[in-house]
Formats: structure tokens, C-alpha cells, sequence
């Protein structure tokens, strides 16, 4: 992690510029520098110091006053989106994969748990964002945990029927694909049986490696590949560099469903442990 997020000089910089923005602001620095509140919201800086280092100071100024009014807004929404009936989101229901220190921040969240120190949400999706499914919404709809799993899965299958899959060749092989679409629920995709199942098709073995190290990016590669070494390693790289950060871990999908690579997979991706 960068040292000026650490250290607290991005969040310095942060509350100084939103109590120019927002006066009416009640700006409260918590015990970790990467995290502020604002009245009952704790708001993570880790995404917004990624998205934003490096650029030039007035768009780095807009880019963290939008990130910020829109967790508010997202916060807020949440709470009022206890009262929103199950039918009106039953078609708006997606899966997410969420890092499990969400879970310090909001513990109503509705979730399970995943691998590598991640777990499965569930949002509630509109043309622009996405509100996490929480604890007393669910209760008011009286319905399962899994039925709205399982309805978000089969809603995020339908929107994915129709994606385009390349299977992008090294030494005349079919070698890995890439899923980049942007539209927030790249990495969870690896929960859907039917497009995984034909991403597999699409690199032609029954089994593939995946890479999660952000929530809007899913690579696939076979498992002889000839640079699944280097490919492990930039999976390092991308946890530590990209927005939306998940894990630097990988996955085995297969026709069984999602599991953790074997120890001989671990090793043979140049780690060393798994």
C-alpha cells in the first residue's frame, strides 16, 4: 500500500477538500488512515487513491468529490432500500464479490463466504450503480438468502448469454481470455456455471485458471499455458494497482463448480505455498 495512504496524507488532503465542498460536512479521520466517516457513513479511501494518483490535480480534485458524494448517496440509498419490496428488485439482483473488510464497515451486509479472504454480496442494480443488499431488506421480504442468490446468478447468466468470448492465442495455442467489460460484475462472473462454462469451451480444456485481482477484470488462461508464471505474478501487480481491488489469488473453474488451485498448481504458478 502507498505510503501517502498509510501515512494519512491522502486523507488529509481528502477531508481538506470536501470541508471546502461540504461545510455542512461532519468530517470524522477513524483509526485507519485509509477510512473517514461522515456522520454514520465510513467510507474507504483505498479505491479512490487508486483511481485518482497520478493525475493532474484539478480532475484528481473532481474525481474525489464525485467518489465521495456518490458512496454518501450509495449509503443512504441502502438504508431507504429497505423498504423497496422484493418484486420491484427481483429483475435487478446481481452477485458480487466483495473483499471481507466491507464487512468490518457495514456488518449487515448480506453475504457468504467465498475464498481468499473474499465473499459473495448481492447488489441491487440501476443504470448508473449499485446499492449492496443488506440484512433488514432481506428480512422484509421473508425469503431465503439463497433464493436471492440464485436469482442474482441467473440474472447476471442472462445479461452474460450474449458477451463476447476471444480466446487470444500464444504459440498457435489457445491460451487465455480476458473479461473487461466495465460494468462492475466482471469478477463475478466466475460464479456463473453457464459462462463459465463457455469461456472453457472457448480455450478448448476442461479446466481453467482464473484471476479476480479487481471487480472489473476476469482472466481465464489453460493450465499449460507457457507464461502462467508471469500471469500469477501480474495478478500481484493488478491487486495492488487497480480500483476495486480483490485478491492477487487464483481459481481452478471447472465443470464441478469454483475451487482453490491443488499445491501442485500453486507450484507450478510459481508459488511457492498455497
Amino acid at each position: 500500500m502507498a505510503d501517502e495512504l498509510r501515512n494519512g496524507g491522502f486523507r488529509r488532503q481528502v477531508v481538506a477538500l470536501l470541508a471546502r465542498r461540504h461545510p455542512e460536512w461532519a468530517i470524522v479521520p477513524e483509526a485507519d488512515p485509509a477510512m473517514i466517516a461522515i456522520g454514520d457513513d465510513h467510507i474507504s479511501l483505498t479505491n479512490v487513491y487508486l483511481r485518482v494518483r497520478g493525475m493532474p490535480l484539478a480532475r484528481r480534485e473532481t474525481e474525489i468529490i464525485s467518489f465521495v458524494e456518490n458512496a454518501v448517496r450509495a449509503t443512504r440509498d441502502a438504508a431507504a432500500a429497505q423498504d423497496i419490496p422484493y418484486s420491484a428488485v427481483i429483475d435487478r439482483l446481481r452477485p458480487q464479490i466483495i473483499p471481507d473488510e466491507y464487512k468490518t464497515v457495514a456488518p449487515d451486509l448480506v453475504c457468504r463466504p467465498f475464498f481468499a479472504g473474499l465473499s459473495v454480496a448481492y447488489a441491487i442494480d440501476d443504470s448508473k450503480s449499485y446499492q449492496l443488499l443488506r440484512k433488514a431488506a432481506l428480512n422484509s421480504w421473508n425469503i431465503a438468502q439463497q433464493e436471492v442468490e440464485t436469482r442474482a446468478i441467473a440474472n447476471l447468466e442472462a445479461l452474460s448469454a450474449s458477451l463476447p468470448l476471444e480466446a487470444r492465442r500464444r504459440l498457435n495455442q489457445r491460451a487465455y481470455a480476458v473479461v473487461n467489460t466495465s460494468d462492475g460484475y466482471d469478477a463475478p462472473r466466475l460464479l456463473l456455471p453457464n459462462f463459465m462454462a463457455r469461456l472453457r469451451a472457448t480455450l478448448e480444456v476442461p479446466r481453467v485458471i482464473v484471476g479476480i485481482p479487481s471487480r472489473d477484470l476476469l482472466i481465464a488462461w489453460t493450465p499449460d499455458f507457457h507464461a502462467r508464471v508471469s500471469f500469477a505474478m501480474k495478478l500481484v501487480e493488478d491487486a495492488l494497482s487497480r480500483s476495486h481491488p480483490l485478491t492477487a489469488a487464483f481459481f481452478v473453474s471447472s465443470e464441478t463448480g469454483v475451487s482453490l488451485p491443488t499445491v501442485e498448481e500453486m507450484r507450478d504458478h510459481g508459488r511457492g505455498n498455497p
